[in-house]
């Protein structure tokens, strides 16, 4: 007979991976623990239904979308079908995002939702935007969802034995975390397990490539081709997925209808399991729209003590034509009304006698005078557009607001000075608020700024805007504004940390294009921010460092092995402070790979975005290793 040496123990705590004999089952807690981390750090937290990130998303009025729901529901009840994909399609600004947010509300409360995934170009992280996060926040969804426990168990096991399944191939994601958990765990499943799995936005995906590239030498048509391809991957993955009988779930899709999106729809085999809804004229928007008005006005009335015969019915008849179908321009419309600069009554006044230019049919038209009015409701409508575009374009979406006042205000109170009555357009979080991001309400915004329509302000002077403010930090050390001392801290980390790339690209831009007429950077204190990139976060030091390397010799000439003043003013104080900090440093192979590296581009620089050479391998602290720099397993 064996003796144990734990008989009798409980409660006991070991530093090692634990592992637990029973019955021949072997469990390695800790290697489990860490590949159920590495599947939460792939997830996209924020493109979730009911993520605080879409904080008071916009619903469908109870009385309105009818048919459309109903078409929908009709779907999912017929569960024995063979369109196993619904999508549903539509103009810009016809609700499509507000009925994917209402189907996903209501299948919740009726046990029928599995997953969601609510892509966003314009606002919120960048996971939102990206393809890579999709199938592993669907699995994450699934888990929770499970009553059994079987299928989490079953993913889990999954990244355990690829934990490298998070950038690889959408299809190999969808096998790997998906349908061979699904497969193993089939035995187990309810009969009442959920059935739906919502993706709105699908247009709105965009090439991770791209969104990174900050140098400017992506083209606009480039990104258009790389967002289409991304796109395209995201269907064929979720075809491959209802096409294999061990994937249970039917999958609700809604974007607008690209021309690459309806090809894919209209060949086989997607087109066999495919059931297409668009969103026109036979669903009624005008009715619908009309509800919604009527409601909302009837509301503003009561709380303002209004009279009953406001607005008028031919307010109302106008609101409701001026529309064209389009949900965007009334919930617009609305908030603009209520936004509380004057009187309701006043500003429904104003809209009214908006008088809509004739642009050859364009159904936003209405809309472009809309956004045009409540822009030039602001003291500075040309710099409140410029911070716009900014604000909802890149990566600025995902910083928190208070960062971006510190970074662009050049006055104390210069955003809510220029905001502070653009409150239909964009949610401004409280000024104490330290962590929450401005957030526009429509993508409809930020095209009517980005394109020909929006006159009065280009993606020029935007970028204008914050070249302006990166150089002032870079020459200051400090923006515009003072910082308080308990800000400066967290100011740099963010600098350094989410926005480190557009700052380096922005000065170093800069500094390029006067080298020539003798502006240098002598007198900028160099090796202070290279100190400053060394010591503030200790985590991504090695990466910003070597990203300052590589990024301020690009436009250097190494055919001629010619580097401008810029450069070698960069570079030498980069070396020289590392190294007397006890740094490693590139020695003359990695120069010479470097170079080989960027002469290999230059001859094909049409054909994909920028490179950046992986210095982080040659700048190491004292004591550190290749595997301290690349972070946890």
């Amino acid at each position: 007979m064996t003796t144990s040496y734990f008989q009798n123990a409980h409660h006991f705590v070991s530093n090692i991976d634990t592992v637990i004999t029973a019955n021949n089952y072997i469990q390695n807690i800790g290697v489990l623990d860490r590949a159920f981390e590495q599947l939460r750090e792939n997830i996209s937290d924020g493109a979730v239904h009911n993520s605080c990130e879409r904080s008071d998303p916009p619903m469908c009025h109870p009385d309105t979308r009818k048919a459309v729901q109903e078409n929908v529901f009709s779907w999912i009840a017929h569960d024995d079908g063979p369109k196993r994909i619904l999508w549903m399609s539509g103009p810009a600004g016809c609700g499509k995002t507000v009925i994917a947010g209402s189907v996903a509300e209501i299948c919740e409360e009726q046990g029928l939702l599995a997953a969601t995934f609510f892509f966003s170009s314009f606002a919120g992280s960048p996971s939102r935007r990206w393809k890579r996060f999709l199938i592993s926040t669907l699995a994450n969804q699934l888990m929770q969802s499970d009553g059994t426990g079987t299928l989490r168990e079953h993913i889990i096991s999954s990244v355990k034995r690829d934990p490298t399944v998070f950038r690889k191939r959408l299809k190999d994601q969808c096998r790997t975390l998906l349908l061979e958990p699904l497969q193993l765990s089939a035995a187990s499943r309810l009969p009442s397990s959920p059935q739906l799995i919502v993706i709105d936005g699908l247009d709105e995906v965009e090439s991770e490539a791209t969104t990174r590239d900050s140098s400017g030498s992506t083209t606009r048509l480039q990104a258009i081709q790389a967002n289409e391809i991304d796109q395209v991957e995201v269907l064929s993955a979720l075809l491959q997925l209802v096409s294999n009988p061990v994937f249970p779930f039917r999958i609700f899709i809604s974007s607008r209808p690209e021309r690459w999106i309806r090809a894919f729809f209209a060949a086989e085999p997607a087109k066999s399991v495919t059931l297409e809804l668009f969103l026109d004229d036979k669903y009624s928007p005008d009715d619908d729209i009309e509800l919604f008005l009527r409601n909302k006005l009837s509301n503003i009335r009561r709380r303002y003590n209004i009279l009953s015969n406001w607005p008028t019915e031919n307010a109302i008849k106008t609101l409701v034509h001026r529309a064209s179908g389009q949900f965007i321009y009334a919930a617009t419309a609305i908030r603009f009304v209520q936004d509380g600069t004057r009187p309701p009554a006043l500003q429904l006044d104003r809209v009214l006698q908006l008088q809509p230019e004739a642009t050859d049919g364009n159904p936003l038209a209405a809309l472009d005078a809309l956004y045009v009015n409540v822009l030039s409701s602001g003291p500075e409508p040309r710099l409140a557009s410029e911070w716009i575009m900014l604000l909802g374009t890149e990566h600025y979406p995902s910083l928190p607001a208070r960062y971006c006042r510190q970074l662009f205000e050049t006055t104390t109170g210069q955003a809510e000075h220029l905001l502070g009555n653009l409150s239909s357009l964009i949610h401004t979080p409280a000024f104490d608020d330290a962590s929450s991001p401005y957030r526009i309400y429509h993508r409809s915004l930020c095209e009517f700024l980005r394109v020909q329509r929006g006159r009065d302000v280009s993606r020029r002077d935007a970028m204008g805007l914050r070249e302006k403010s990166y150089v002032q930090i870079l020459q200051n050390k400090a923006p515009w504004i003072p910082l308080a001392p308990s800000e400066v801290r967290p100011f740099f980390q963010m600098l350094l940390k989410d926005d480190w790339a557009c700052f380096l690209e922005s000065v170093l831009t800069v500094f390029g294009e006067h080298s020539s007429r003798g502006v240098t950077g002598s007198h900028l204190e160099l090796e202070w921010w290279v100190r400053t990139a060394m010591t503030f976060n200790s985590d991504i030091a090695p990466q910003n460092i070597a990203q300052m390397f590589w990024r301020v010799h690009a436009n250097c000439d190494d055919e001629w092995d010619m580097c401008s003043s810029v450069c070698l003013q960069w570079r030498t104080a980069i070396l020289r402070c590392c190294r007397s900090n006890g740094w490693s440093t590139p020695g003359e192979w990695d120069l010479a790979e470097e170079k080989k590296w960027k002469l290999a581009w230059n001859l094909d620089n049409d054909a994909r975005p920028f490179p950046f050479y992986e210095f982080e391998h040659c700048f190491k602290p004292p004591g550190s290793s290749i595997a301290h720099l690349l972070g946890p397993s």
